[in-house]
């Protein structure tokens, strides 16, 4: 999981109906991240079938373009200044392209 955030437990209990057995703290293996092909290092390091990632939407088509199976989005709908409290999950799986162009 990448986010300053925790998750509360209710969350957690949800996330486990869609077969995430384990949560792994990206922070807990560096201090922040520069681009996409940090966080699959971690994830292939940690043998990491999915990724969650806290509202950045370019980010996950990122990792999804870049080979990582599942990538879940959650959306804060509440939190504190500790953890999310309520949320939106959103998973996107499959085979994605992307072009990026800077003109």
């Amino acid at each position: 999981m990448v986010s300053r955030l925790g998750l509360h437990n209710r969350i957690i209990d949800r996330l486990r109906r869609y077969r995430i057995t384990h949560i792994e703290d990206y922070f807990k293996h560096r201090k922040q991240w520069r681009n996409a092909n940090d966080i699959i290092e971690i994830a292939r390091k940690t043998n990491s079938d999915s990724v969650i990632i806290v509202l950045n939407w370019r980010l996950a088509l990122e990792l999804l373009a870049r080979g990582v199976k599942r990538v879940i989005v959650i959306t804060p709908v509440l939190h504190s200044l500790t953890e999310i409290l309520s949320c939106k999950i959103t998973i996107i799986e499959g085979d994605i392209k992307a072009i990026e162009e800077t003109i």
